[in-house]
């Protein structure tokens, strides 16, 4: 409760330092607030050790960009999202384009509406672009932990994030890395997404093979792209190619040509039950996995909480429209 009241208390100060404090020093502060808050939140939840020879834990994932709820007919249709999401019987599921009373899609709480028909109760909201879009994480687990975080530069047209949650598995922490990345065609597009993947990077603690990180979201990038190269460099396992069937095509929807949403692990992972789910519920078609730590149960080692760890507290650029070519909402 206490850590609850300290951001409640903060986030209208990091609206006043918006208009007073120039970027870079409130990002200094954002990270001395996001460490004091988790600090206390990683001693006090830790999940229990998992029993010596019990059988390893699964955590089923889902990644969608829902396009505000809108499906291939351009007609707004949550339940059509949900039945979807349902199909894959995710514990866990990372929202990109999730709205929040935006009028674009008649003011409807995508998040809080799908937390409700999901049964998925424990929410973290990242309002990037304004307070009314950006990513979700709904989970049926409780976090242990969370954060919320801009991705660089700060003056994107629709400035993109990064959602990070702490997750109880097998005894040991899961890290969830949950994001959108800039979208567009070109060079300076690209080098875009080249400075958020190494923001990306630098949230990976601890040695390769003992991170228990996953990295979900639609990454706007080919499997050929310099971003991608980028992730496969630090160490990181793209899931679909470690246990997918098929292309992995994922958008647009309903005849997808291009593999830009993926879920990565870091190698003290394994991964099975890969699939991308067929919807006309949005322009992007869901993509599905099950995750579970490597090694014993009960020998997990919890990865280190460093950094600038987290906080509800975050800046409020405003929100401008762009036009996509792919996209009746202006977004990919």
């Amino acid at each position: 409760a206490a850590l609850l009241g300290l951001a409640a208390v903060a986030a209208p100060a990091a609206t006043t330092a918006e208009r007073r404090w120039p970027a870079a020093a409130r990002r200094r502060l954002l990270g001395l607030a996001a460490t004091l808050l988790l600090a206390p939140a990683a001693l006090l939840f830790r999940p229990a050790p998992a029993a010596p020879g019990a059988p390893p834990e699964r955590l089923r994932i889902v990644t969608y960009n829902v396009h505000c709820g809108a499906g291939v007919d351009g007609d707004l249709d949550l339940e059509a999202i949900a039945r979807t999401i349902e199909a894959a019987s995710p514990e866990v599921v990372a929202l990109q384009e999730a709205s929040r009373g935006w009028l674009v899609n008649g003011g409807v709480d995508l998040v809080a509406w799908l937390a409700r028909r999901l049964a998925m109760p424990h929410v973290v909201f990242g309002g990037h672009a304004g307070r009314t879009w950006g990513n979700a994480v709904l989970s049926r687990r409780p976090f242990l932990a969370a954060a919320v975080e801009p991705l660089p530069p700060a003056d994107l047209a629709i400035p993109r994030g990064l959602i990070d949650v702490r997750l109880p598995l097998d005894g040991g922490v899961l890290t969830l890395l949950a994001t959108h990345l800039h979208a567009g065609d070109g060079t300076a597009s690209g080098a875009v997404r080249l400075r958020q993947v190494a923001a990306l990077r630098r949230r990976l603690a601890g040695p390769p093979a003992a991170r228990h990180t996953v990295i979900a979201g639609d990454l706007n990038a080919a499997p050929g792209a310099a971003a991608i190269a980028r992730l496969r460099r630090a160490g990181l396992i793209d899931a679909w190619s470690e246990a997918g069937v098929g292309d992995g095509e994922t958008y647009p929807s309903p005849a997808a040509r291009e593999r830009i949403d993926y879920l990565w692990i870091t190698p003290d992972l394994a991964v099975s039950k890969v699939r991308v789910l067929p919807s006309l519920a949005s322009d992007h078609l869901p993509l599905t996995a099950e995750i579970r730590l490597r090694g014993p149960a009960g020998s997990r080692e919890e990865p280190a909480l460093t950094g600038n760890r987290a906080s509800y507290l975050r800046t409020r650029p405003r929100s401008r429209q762009i036009s996509h070519r792919h996209s009746p909402l202006g977004m990919k």
